[in-house]
């Protein structure tokens, strides 16, 4: 088993999301980008500078009191269109997942391996 460090950095709202990233740690190999599934701007200002994104990543949809205006469909087609594996998780249901943290060190080292 390989040990993998993880950094997690809240940028929500930032304008120039790619600029940033690079500042955060230039051998950033992975990026997991979390929305909220109750506020359809959350989930476009995620995705909308999804055609720059230079390193794998991984959609996530977080489930809270809202009621929802992303379906999952439209989010698991948005990912799959742009090869990344999408996760739901609920603060009401209490289901936060292990997995979307496995599954962006995986996709860290895969990332890393091709460089």
């Amino acid at each position: 088993m390989r040990r993998v460090q993880l950094a997690i950095v809240d940028i929500r709202g930032q304008e120039d999301l790619d600029t940033i990233r690079l500042y955060i740690h230039p051998s950033l190999y992975c990026e997991v980008r979390v929305f909220d599934v109750g506020d359809r701007n959350s989930f476009a200002e995620v995705v909308r500078n999804a055609y720059y994104w230079k390193v794998a990543k991984v959609l996530v949809g977080c489930e809270g009191e809202a009621g929802r205006q992303v379906q999952w469909s439209e989010a698991q087609t948005w990912a799959r269109s742009h090869c990344a594996p999408y996760f739901e998780v609920s603060t009401m249901r209490q289901t936060y997942s292990e997995v979307i943290f496995r599954e962006a060190a995986r996709l860290a080292l895969h990332s890393k391996s091709r460089h």
